[in-house]
């Protein structure tokens, strides 16, 4: 028997065509989620969308810089209006401006920038969402 904790569940995962992201979405759709999954490669975005569906998944996704305002508010838009609503949002996307090891550049400096990232998608979540 499938397990579906999920069931009835949107997410929304940015960073999700490849690694982490794609492991995530691949779990939470397996356990009935329905999950909108975001990159900045359309190919990337068609080539997982397909990879998942072809193991009998449901996911649907939309190209987006998570870097841009208002890429990341078309993304959340798309998944209100396709599903109505938004449950958990995984942001997956490597997003720090840095690249390399963090001895070079340090670990407060990625957290504060992946910090940002969570507060200005945060008010962003709440004006999509809300009625």
């Amino acid at each position: 028997m499938p397990i579906e904790r999920f069931l009835g569940r949107v997410a929304l995962l940015t960073g999700a065509t490849q690694g982490i992201g794609l492991a995530t979405a691949r779990r939470l759709a397996q356990e009935g989620c329905k999950v909108v999954l975001s990159s900045r490669k359309q190919e990337n975005v068609d080539e997982a969308i397909e990879t998942l569906n072809k193991e009998g998944l449901q996911v649907s996704g939309l190209v987006g810089n998570q870097r841009v305002r208002e890429d990341r508010k078309k993304l959340l838009e798309y998944t209100c209006e396709k599903y109505g609503g938004i449950d958990c949002v995984f942001m997956s996307a490597g997003v720090s401006p840095h690249q390399g090891s963090l001895l070079t550049f340090g670990v407060p400096v990625a957290y504060s920038y992946i910090f940002y990232q969570g507060s200005t998608l945060d008010p962003l979540v709440f004006q999509v969402t809300s009625p």
